[in-house]
């Protein structure tokens, strides 16, 4: 116990508890002795941070790509587009359109009268066709399969005066070369007709005997084959493409419309014949032979067309009369072909004769102008 008899004991006593206050307070500061450091409390979440930090964006390399699949494409009367972030895994097809690849397809690529556009990430794994059309590749395109165009080229011809000038100078070197043309036409034609008679004369014969015996008939069926022959090939086509496995059959569809003309110009042979045939019996001439009545009949079918093609060279004054000839000329013309194209489509190219095998001759209703058939006498 300090007293006031000892001052510099109490003394003494209070310099060393200062001291002694000072060291702990230097050993919590500096980390001396025993001291544990409180670590400092974690921000709320909930309060933002006042410094916002600004975060790269990724580039478009960097970002997933995100593609678009499909089943497949099929589009009739339109363009088809497969985009770059497209996949489609069957065949896209487009009839009267054409097709876009950017994307990718896994499958066959066919374009009917149209044409196929491969663009620089375009790929391809089956074939690639175009009908009717072209293949437009670039060079960064892929296709795994095969390339396939199939085109339908069609001769243009332009003739022109070699006087130009006002219109009534043209049409006096026009109508020579319109004249000159039909008359080429016409002998192009009255050549083939011939031949025909010559290497089928039996065909010939049994359709001229069709024809005369039901022109209605056959009439009607070469009317109803030139109204849908076009729809039914359209048709064929589609379904060719559709099924995919009958692509390679549309080599044969440029064939189709020749196999109609070569009905079409044997029936015109046969009708022709037989209308020769009737003239020269009805003049009381004896029976002609085959080549005498054909070249009579298509001299009949074709006189008014070349009578109007003369009159037209009358001038104006006469150019109504010349054009309503040259109509009755066509009109008939026509009404010969159709009717020739129907006996041949029922005989089936004259294979098929009229009455029967073992028909009998007898009395002709038609003044001469049926036979019985060569094979059944």
């Amino acid at each position: 116990m300090l007293t006031r008899k000892n001052p510099p004991v109490s003394r003494l006593l209070v310099a060393l508890a200062i001291v002694a206050q000072s060291f702990s307070s230097a050993s919590l500061v500096f980390g001396f002795g025993h001291a544990q450091s409180v670590s400092p409390k974690p921000p709320d979440p909930q309060v933002e941070s006042p410094v916002d930090v600004e975060r790269p964006r990724p580039t478009d390399e960097e970002r997933p790509r995100h593609v678009r699949r499909f089943g497949s494409r099929v589009r009739i009367g339109g363009d088809v587009h497969v985009a770059s972030d497209e996949l489609v895994r069957n065949p896209v097809v487009a009839v009267f359109g054409s097709v876009t690849v950017d994307g990718k397809v896994r499958d066959d690529v066919v374009a009917v009268f149209g044409d196929v556009r491969l663009g620089p990430s375009g790929e391809v794994t089956g074939d690639v066709s175009a009908v009717g059309g072209i293949v437009d590749q670039d060079p960064g395109s892929t296709v795994g399969g095969r390339i396939n165009e199939v085109t339908f080229g069609v001769p243009r011809l332009r003739l022109r005066p070699p006087i130009f000038g006002p219109w009534f100078l043209r049409d006096a070197w026009l109508a020579p070369l319109k004249f000159a043309g039909e008359l080429l036409r016409m002998m192009v034609l009255g050549f083939l007709a011939c031949l025909l008679m010559l290497v089928a004369q039996g065909r010939v014969e049994r359709i001229q005997r069709e024809a005369a015996h039901a022109p209605w008939t056959a009439g009607l069926v070469g009317l109803l084959a030139e109204l849908i022959f076009v729809p039914l090939l359209v048709t064929t086509t589609i379904v060719l493409v559709i099924s995919i496995i009958g692509i390679p059959l549309l080599v044969l569809m440029p064939f189709l419309p020749l196999a109609l003309f070569i009905a079409a110009l044997i029936g015109f042979t046969a009708t022709a014949y037989g209308l020769g045939r009737l003239v020269w019996e009805r003049l009381g001439r004896t029976t002609p032979g085959p080549f005498a009545a054909l070249v009579v009949g298509l001299a009949i079918v074709w006189a008014l067309t070349f009578a109007g093609r003369i009159t037209w060279f009358g001038g104006w004054p006469v150019r109504p009369i010349a054009a309503m000839v040259l109509f009755m000329g066509v009109l008939v013309e026509y009404v010969i072909w159709t009717i020739g194209l129907g006996a041949t489509l029922i005989t089936r190219f004259g294979t098929r004769p009229l009455f029967g095998v073992g028909a009998a001759a007898g009395p002709d209703p038609h003044g001469g102008l049926i036979d019985p058939d060569p094979a059944a006498v």
